[in-house]
């Protein structure tokens, strides 16, 4: 029992809607991954408890912590990342910190939010 892991049968995995289709599979998925928790803890991560050939694992996509007295100074995460195009840099950046709980800043200010950019996307009509 000492090898025994959670995250053996308890993984998460990412998957695109074209990833069901091979060889895109490769491309746009993501994962497995091990993930703690269930549907009873704040690591929430929930399968079907009686099969565990059941590789369906449903999870919090969105983690927020909202600061009331600062919403500057509210936190989120989301996973796999925040764009859904797989030749992205932000396509499935959001993985690891989702996976280890690390949040990143929640600018409302403009001025605030102005100086935090890295990047600029304009569409035009």
């Amino acid at each position: 029992f000492e090898e025994w892991q959670w995250g053996r049968i308890h993984q998460i995995k990412f998957e695109h809607f074209l990833g069901s289709v091979k060889p895109l599979d490769k491309l746009v998925n993501r994962g497995p991954f091990p993930l703690g928790g269930d549907i009873d803890t704040i690591w929430m991560g929930n399968s079907t408890l009686y099969d565990l050939s059941n590789k369906t694992i449903v999870g919090p996509q969105f983690r927020f912590i909202g600061d009331l007295s600062d919403w500057n100074n509210s936190r989120g995460v989301i996973t796999p990342g925040q764009s859904g195009h797989p030749a992205s840099a932000h396509y499935d950046d959001g993985i690891q910190d989702w996976m280890k709980g690390n949040y990143h800043p929640l600018l409302f200010d403009r001025e605030k939010i102005v100086e935090a950019v890295s990047a600029k996307l304009v569409l035009m009509p």
